[in-house]
């Protein structure tokens, strides 16, 4: 086993964040500047994930595991088939996929919210603050008019006008 020290300097600070991590790579496979870039991706990665969880309520059964005991009762079940695993695993690919393009989506209208100086915006305060507003449809002619609530005004007139500044023709139309 090895332990790396990581020391990240705070402008400012007399003293510096500091934070250990242990691993069982060798100093020839990952120098510690490795290791602990690798370990930031991994960060920023499970940080993504997390972000999704909690935004998007993610429920996804990995297999079907039924009890094996019931208010301290062992519970007496017939093995489940490799056909319905399949189709359990099949649905959650699909779900999965799902998920992921509802977070790119919010990723995107989160981006679209941020303002130049670069001030982060997490995904639930874009979704608190821009999706779920009060909004009345309105049909008018052929038209469909978008009354949104006076609270949310100033947050949906930047969405939209950045949203209707995208140019849609660089999304390919096959993955």
């Amino acid at each position: 086993r090895r332990v790396v020290l990581v020391r990240d300097p705070v402008p400012g600070e007399l003293f510096a964040r500091h934070y250990y991590l242990l691993t069982d790579q060798d100093e020839e496979s990952f120098s510690a500047a490795q290791f602990v870039k690798m370990y930031q991706k991994r960060g920023k990665a499970e940080k993504h994930f997390g972000e999704l969880n909690a935004v998007c309520s993610m429920a996804l059964s990995s297999v079907a595991r039924p009890k094996t005991h019931y208010l301290g009762r062992p519970v007496v079940r017939q093995p489940i088939e490799q056909e319905q695993q399949d189709k359990i695993r099949a649905e959650n690919e699909v779900m999965l996929q799902v998920y992921l393009l509802v977070y790119q989506l919010l990723h995107v209208g989160r981006c679209l919210m941020q303002e130049p100086e670069g001030v982060h915006i997490s995904l639930s305060t874009f979704r608190e603050r821009v999706l779920k507003v009060g909004a009345r449809f309105v049909q008018h002619a052929r038209n469909i008019v978008i009354h949104v609530a006076g609270s949310a005004l100033v947050a949906w007139q930047r969405f939209w006008r950045r949203y209707c500044q995208l140019d849609w023709s660089m999304i390919p139309l096959r993955c």
